[in-house]
């Protein structure tokens, strides 16, 4: 699972690492040459989105079936370029998540709830080789847990790196590699792959995987696009307060598959927003004692296939400006 987490970091701005694009070469006259096709990338993004509710939960031994509250989840990043040589690429990332999770109300009636906290910065690098051909790669650590505390960092700490050889084609990029991970005190050795293509004037596949596949449609060039496609959500938390039987040393495990229709539209030059209107499919939902494997959980939340929408806002580069690197 700690894949899906981590690659998120360095799928949200592959568009700023792997698919720039250089010149395509020259046709014959009789050969049609596809429009280009080019997403300008993010610099600053921020959304909010639906999780599905949980359908039980036992904090006291006894277990309790109520109305329990949709969960949301805020996501804000900025992606800073910090070197833009003519091989070398440097892009910086800062990010802070934050997440809800109902437990319904107690005996007192109360509203149990916890917020989830991820917060940290990466650093993406692309560098150009002979023959279109390209080195990428990303380091990255991030603090995970209900409470953001140094004084419990070896716990909370998410640190990841990756990386990928690929290279530029005519209407896009490939690329295969590897991503090792220690999520909160569990290594991981996973394979990956990008892939960024152009199929026609207007419609571009763009795979992430394992994370995410995505079809893209071109309404109006550069200004409104439609999406569609389906992508893994999943996170893990530690958690520092009592709230299973007095057990310690607790983490918070979700993974689901997310299947979604959505547009982007542009509201100024810089300025975007997005909206997506989709289903999840929960795969786990659960409390797991720390270090140990989901499959091991204390207790499962037994989420359902429900319906979820995503409301996003973003910046990208200015037309003039993008226009100077292509």
């Amino acid at each position: 699972m700690r894949l899906l987490i981590v690659i998120f970091i360095l799928c949200a701005t592959a568009n700023l690492c792997f698919c720039q694009k250089e010149d395509a070469p020259e046709h014959s006259s009789s050969e049609r040459q596809k429009k280009p096709f080019n997403v300008r990338p993010t610099f600053f993004y921020f959304s909010v989105r639906t999780l599905p509710a949980i359908n039980s939960f036992s904090g006291d031994g006894q277990i309790r079936h109520s109305d329990f509250d949709i969960n949301k989840s805020y996501k804000i990043k900025l992606n800073v370029p910090v070197i833009t040589a003519n091989k070398l690429k440097v892009i910086g990332q800062l990010r802070y998540n934050n997440e809800q999770l109902h437990l319904g109300e107690d005996f007192l009636e109360n509203e149990q709830e916890i917020h989830f906290d991820n917060a940290g910065m990466s650093l993406m690098l692309k560098y150009d080789l002979k023959n279109s051909y390209f080195l990428g790669g990303h380091v990255s650590g991030f603090f995970k847990a209900d409470k953001l505390t140094f004084a419990q960092y070896a716990s909370i700490l998410d640190y990841s790196g990756s990386i990928v050889f690929g290279k530029e084609t005519e209407y896009g990029s490939i690329g295969f590699g590897a991503l090792m991970g220690n999520s909160l005190g569990r290594f991981r050795l996973y394979p990956m792959i990008l892939m960024d293509h152009q199929l026609s004037d207007s419609w571009k596949l763009e795979m992430k995987l394992p994370k995410e596949v995505q079809l893209r449609k071109m309404l109006k060039p550069d200004n409104f696009y439609f999406t569609g496609g389906a992508e893994v959500n999943a996170a893990s938390y530690f958690i520092s307060n009592d709230i299973y039987q007095g057990v310690d040393h607790l983490e918070y495990r979700r993974a689901a598959v997310d299947f979604r229709i959505g547009i982007e539209k542009e509201i100024h030059d810089f300025l975007w927003f997005g909206v997506d209107l989709g289903f999840t499919q929960p795969v786990y939902s659960a409390l797991v004692e720390s270090g140990e494997p989901t499959r091991n959980k204390l207790f499962d939340f037994d989420q359902s296939f429900t319906p979820y929408t995503s409301i996003s806002v973003f910046i990208v580069p200015p037309r003039s400006l993008f226009s100077r690197f292509q």
